[in-house]
This record gives C-alpha cells, sequence and structure tokens, in this order.
C-alpha cells in the first residue's frame, strides 16, 4: 500500500514521545513493504486560501531535526505547505495522527487515500476551551476508520458517540528500553520525575511531592528531573537533565528505583511505561491512560490526581520497605512486556487493509 501518515507540525529538534511512536509505525509499515511517506506541514491551522501553494518536496534538513530517531532509507519524509488535499501525493490510506491533521481531512477526496485516524489526544480534550473541543468532536465524526490508542481515548470516543474499528497501544522498543541494571541493586531513594510546561502533566504536583517526600526522607534523597531544560520552580537538590536521548533515558531510568507520573490528563503516559520496562517502580496519578498498564498494588501504586500529599505518601511507602519496591517493578516490568510494536503494527495494518 501507499501509505502517507500527516503529522501537525514539522519535527521538534529534541526528543519527542509522540513523534517517534509514529516514526516507529513508519518504519515497520515500509518494513513490511509499503510505500511509506511522513508528510509534515509547514502550518497548522489552515492558512487562508490564497496562501495556498502546492509544491511538495524531500526535505533533507528533517533528518537534521530528527537527529535523535533513526529513519529507515524506506520511508520517505515530505514537507508540504499544508494539510490540504493539493498538497498530498496520491495515496491508498492515509493516516492522521492528531485531531488537526483529522480537522484538514474533513473534505479530502479518495484519492488521497482511505482514512485512518489514530486518536491520542485525550489530555487536550480534558483541558482545552470548549471551542477546541467543539472542532476536535467535529474530527471524530469524520468518514474515517478511527483507532483508539488506550482505555481513555476509549471513553473519550465514546462520549461522542463513536465507537473505534479497533484499540491499539502503541509498541515498546525493547532493545532500547530494558533492563540493565538489577532491580534489586538500586539505589533505594533514587526517585524520578518527568518534567513538562503544560498544566496538565501535573509537574508543579510531582515538585510539591518530591518536596513533601524530602522532608521525610531527608538530604539522601536522590531526586532527578528530565524531559524539559529549565530549572523554573525546581529545588536546587534536584537533578535535572534535560531532554536525554533514548539511550540516555534508559540508562537514566535502569537508576531509578521510582518514577512518579504526576499527570492530571494521560492518553497512554509513555514515559511511565518506558521506565517500567527498565524495572524502576511507578507511582502514579490515576490519569486514565495509564489504566492500560497501572494496576494498582499490582503493577504500580495509583493515586487520585492533583493531590501531591497521597503522592508523596505512596513514595515514602515504597522507601519504607524496599520488598514491596522491588516487586511492584518486577510484576510492572514482566506486564509491559505485551505491548510490543510487533502486535501494534499487526493490527494497525488489519485496519488499514480493511
Amino acid at each position: 500500500m501507499r501509505i502517507s501518515i500527516l503529522l501537525p507540525l514539522l519535527p521538534p529538534e529534541r526528543p519527542s514521545g509522540g513523534y517517534r511512536v509514529h516514526l516507529e509505525y513508519a518504519n515497520r509499515l515500509a518494513r513490511r513493504g509499503h510505500c511509506v511517506s511522513v508528510i509534515f506541514p509547514e502550518t497548522v491551522p489552515l492558512p487562508p486560501p490564497d496562501a495556498i501553494r502546492t509544491t511538495t518536496s524531500p526535505s533533507p534538513f528533517l533528518a537534521e531535526r530528527l537527529w535523535w530517531f533513526t529513519i529507515d532509507d524506506g520511508v520517505r519524509l515530505l514537507v508540504v505547505p499544508d494539510l490540504r488535499r493539493g498538497s498530498l501525493p496520491p495515496a491508498d490510506v492515509v493516516m492522521l495522527t492528531s485531531w488537526a491533521t483529522a480537522e484538514a481531512a474533513l473534505d479530502y477526496p479518495p484519492a488521497t487515500g482511505r482514512k485512518v485516524y489514530v486518536v491520542y489526544d485525550y489530555e487536550y480534550w480534558r483541558s482545552v476551551d470548549a471551542d477546541v473541543r467543539q472542532r476536535m468532536s467535529r474530527t471524530f465524526q469524520l468518514d474515517a476508520e478511527v483507532v483508539a490508542t488506550s482505555v481513555a481515548v476509549e471513553e473519550m470516543l465514546a462520549e461522542n458517540g463513536v465507537r473505534p474499528a479497533a484499540t491499539i497501544p502503541c509498541g515498546l522498543d525493547f532493545e532500547t528500553f530494558h533492563i540493565k541494571q538489577p532491580i534489586a541493586g538500586r539505589h533505594p531513594l533514587r526517585v524520578g520525575l518527568p518534567l513538562r510546561d503544560e498544566p496538565f502533566k501535573g509537574t508543579a504536583d510531582g515538585l510539591a511531592a518530591l518536596e513533601e517526600v524530602r522532608r521525610h526522607a531527608g538530604p539522601t534523597l536522590q531526586a532527578v528531573a528530565f524531559g524539559a531544560s529549565h530549572r523554573s520552580g525546581v529545588p536546587p537538590w534536584v537533578d535535572v537533565l534535560g531532554r536525554p536521548t533514548d539511550a540516555a533515558l534508559c540508562d537514566l531510568f535502569n537508576s531509578l528505583s521510582i518514577l512518579v507520573l504526576p499527570s492530571l490528563y494521560e492518553g497512554w503516559g509513555l514515559p511511565g511505561c518506558e521506565a517500567m520496562a527498565c524495572g524502576a517502580a511507578l507511582v502514579t496519578t490515576d490519569s486514565v491512560g495509564v489504566r492500560g498498564y497501572a494496576r494498582d498494588g499490582e503493577t504500580a501504586i495509583v493515586v487520585p490526581p492533583g493531590q501531591p500529599l497521597l503522592l508523596a505518601g505512596a513514595v515514602l511507602d515504597l522507601l519504607a520497605d524496599d520488598t514491596r519496591r522491588q516487586r511492584l517493578a518486577t510484576a510492572g516490568s514482566a506486564f509491559v512486556e505485551r505491548f510490543t510494536w510487533e502486535a501494534a503494527v499487526t493490527q494497525l495494518e488489519q485496519v488499514m487493509i480493511g
């Protein structure tokens, strides 16, 4: 099949979990013999009609921006002026990867390809203004095969009267994310936290929880944050690593005894899943998306969102009971082994074939 994968913006110059998922799909679909084009628009939302340009060109500079991900030679990277129909190459399938790309696709003709809408935008649905939510709702009614990516997305689609054709969690790259440091041998007081700017990621709650943990555990606590390079609001005793490469992130997760995931909303929560694959015990809020892999008391500790004292209490409980920490970490690592890319790509390919 000729497959166009539409992404909402030019790729970021630093590692991005969301883009990594789509690019992984592109590589693996191309390895199965499909002709895959990954398409990045110069502008989103759509510019005025008099600004339309219809040139489509391969863009070598994309490889420079994507230094953090290896693109297979069989995948074509294109930059287009926008996501209007005239900017796209003909295809058998067009894969929509966000509500912004789906909005552009509302009037696509058959020549652009059979529409497959892979929906991730749960956290934005829960946090955006009503007018944007209405626009998102309209895209869910698109004449397309709609694919949910988690139970959170299933719930969002159900609220809009949509039943997905399939639910396909993203895969994990177990060649990159795996246990290198034995779970039992880790520093028991080393705790990690994703550092994100979006309010719904709950970074402020996570930092407040770490403050409370340190108040009880003392200065021997080793706290490390990653994901953003700024230190605004971050205590000086927290080590900030910025945006590590995948290999460096694997090493970080392997150094942790516990990862704290404090989000208010998550469509999935990729760092939590990756950390579990690397043997870190997960303490997370019930941000809905994590329910696909975080089972309270079995594979993780789950507390209500927006309550940093409960987060801190869960971390302190594990710090006081290393046997429990090791048990949860071991069970969590074993549980996420089911999320293989082979299974995800096979399911997606079946939806594309119809």
